[in-house]
């Protein structure tokens, strides 16, 4: 059913182009509107969904919000959103979520204990634990208080479990306190599926078997395996934190050398660019892709929805764990 078109004023811009996306990786989808006369017009836009939006030749981060037929948004002379609570509950409760949570990675940034001295570790790791939980507890709230509006639920997707910043049971008991006409909505969907496919990999359940090939074309079935601990990484050539952790991983491999058995699977669509940063990062290990991306069935049978993302699999077949550090991932194997 189409919708009617929104008119969102721009008052930094009587003419130009913004561009508007959604979806994440191959489901991402990218439109462009004109500016005239300080407003541009949606014509075409799926219905309560959250769109990027971001100005060309304008130095300004991007910036979200949800599209829906009674959305009342504008960008003022600096092209920043503003949203009245009076006029767009939806989006200003979003905004308000979306706010905190920028804080918090920023918060969480300046606590990297990965890069700091052995000797303040622990320090940076309690602290790390203090600001998740003072976080996850903010949230909670905050969703509780909004529980009959669409902001609640898309925050809980886009902030929460898009990002994996929570485990699933968090999740779950977060998605259990919405209302029920906020559940059946868009994002309700979408996190109720996540959940659904999460519980499938979840720790203690047999890891799906698959086969995929490596580069000269040899195929590779994950059962053939069995017998030691597997760490497998989900991976791609365009993602910055994968290749960090490729190095890591070459580190890992030497330490623990005969006792684990590690598969990087690539969510790589072009088989060049993946054989370029494999060579780069110094992949020398099982290194398996089928050129579909996100739409690879392994993808979908872990329920893959960013990289990097591991799991730990026993020798007999089982999911032990998933994004486990590797001080864990040694500490169960020894």
């Amino acid at each position: 059913m189409a919708q009617p078109p929104l008119s969102i004023p721009v008052k930094g811009s009587q003419s130009g182009m913004v561009y508007l996306s959604h979806g994440t990786g191959q489901a991402l989808k990218t439109d462009s509107a004109l500016i005239a006369n300080h407003q541009f017009t949606v014509s075409h836009y799926q219905p309560f969904t959250l769109y990027t939006i971001w100005f060309r030749d304008v130095g300004k981060d991007s910036q979200k919000a949800i599209l829906y037929p009674a959305a009342h948004i504008q960008f003022d002379a600096q092209y920043d959103l503003t949203i009245s609570l009076a006029t767009d509950s939806v989006n200003y409760w979003y905004l308000q979520f979306r706010h905190k949570h920028l804080a918090f990675i920023k918060t969480i940034g300046q606590l990297s204990y990965e890069t700091s001295q052995p000797a303040t570790q622990d320090s940076l790791y309690r602290e790390r634990a203090r600001v998740y939980a003072a976080y996850t507890n903010s949230f909670a709230k905050e969703l509780v208080s909004h529980r009959t509006n669409l902001a609640a639920v898309t925050a809980l997707y886009d902030l929460i479990v898009a990002d994996r910043l929570q485990p699933p049971l968090i999740i779950k008991n977060l998605y259990t306190q919405l209302a029920e006409p906020v559940i059946d909505s868009y994002y309700g969907a979408k996190t109720s599926m996540y959940l659904n496919l999460e519980q499938q990999v979840s720790q203690g359940s047999i890891a799906p078997v698959f086969q995929l090939p490596k580069s000269n074309g040899q195929v590779i079935n994950l059962k053939h395996l069995r017998g030691k601990y597997i760490l497998l990484d989900f991976w791609a050539s365009w993602c910055g934190p994968c290749r960090v952790k490729n190095k890591k991983l070459a580190t890992i491999t030497t330490k623990l050398s005969g006792k684990l058995q590690l598969i990087s699977v690539s969510l790589d669509t072009s088989k060049q660019k993946w054989l370029a940063a494999s060579q780069k990062d110094g992949i020398n290990w099982l290194n398996l892709c089928d050129l579909q991306g996100f739409k690879s069935q392994v993808a979908q049978a872990y329920n893959i929805t960013g990289v990097p993302r591991t799991f730990l699999i026993s020798p007999q077949g089982k999911i032990l764990g998933a994004d486990l550090s590797f001080a864990e991932i040694a500490k169960r194997i020894n």
